[in-house]
């Protein structure tokens, strides 16, 4: 298993530094198995492997991003992963366990649900935004889906990013 996973690394170094050779700046990682409960102390070894591999010499933001799952038990070890950025699905990790970690890395906060069509309202979000920026202290922030919004309809997906870009004004 290792092995494949060194070789889809490498895979993506080469379209990675590809992509940056076009002019790319920001480059993210999503990556679900990470925040499955259980997970190996291995299998997190072999992924920050592959993620070295992946992010080294690479110009640009790297994010990591996680969801599906409650990332809270592997976000210390994620903090020392070589990314830019850690990507958390807010709506399955908790925000409390987070609190006693340093975020030297920035933070993705995935705080609108991309499994669902129900529309967040800006209010609430910008409220989240404002407490994980003020009691997480992350070393940067950005607010996103918890994972990508491939599957809702166009018009639902171009209704929520409108939704973080209300909250992100409010929470300025």
């Amino acid at each position: 298993m290792a092995d494949l996973v060194d070789d889809i690394a490498h895979a993506l170094k080469d379209l990675i530094s590809d992509l940056s050779k076009m002019g790319y700046e920001f480059f993210q990682l999503n990556e679900p198995l990470l925040s499955y409960s259980n997970l190996k102390k291995d299998d997190l070894q072999m992924a920050a492997n592959a993620i070295d591999t992946c992010a080294k010499g690479v110009a640009g933001k790297k994010c990591l991003q996680t969801y599906f799952g409650d990332a809270s038990d592997v976000a210390a070890p994620l903090l020392d992963f070589a990314v830019d950025f850690i990507g958390l699905d807010l709506y399955a990790t908790p925000i409390e366990p987070l609190l006693q970690l340093d975020f030297t890395r920035g933070l993705g906060c995935g705080c609108v649900d991309g499994r669902n069509s129900l529309l967040e309202s800006p209010e609430d979000l910008s409220k989240l935004i404002t407490r994980i920026r003020d009691e997480l202290e992350p070393k940067d922030l950005f607010i996103c889906p918890n994972c990508d919004l491939e599957y809702l309809p166009y018009p639902v997906a171009e209704k929520k990013v409108q939704v973080l870009s209300s909250a992100k004004r409010m929470a300025t």
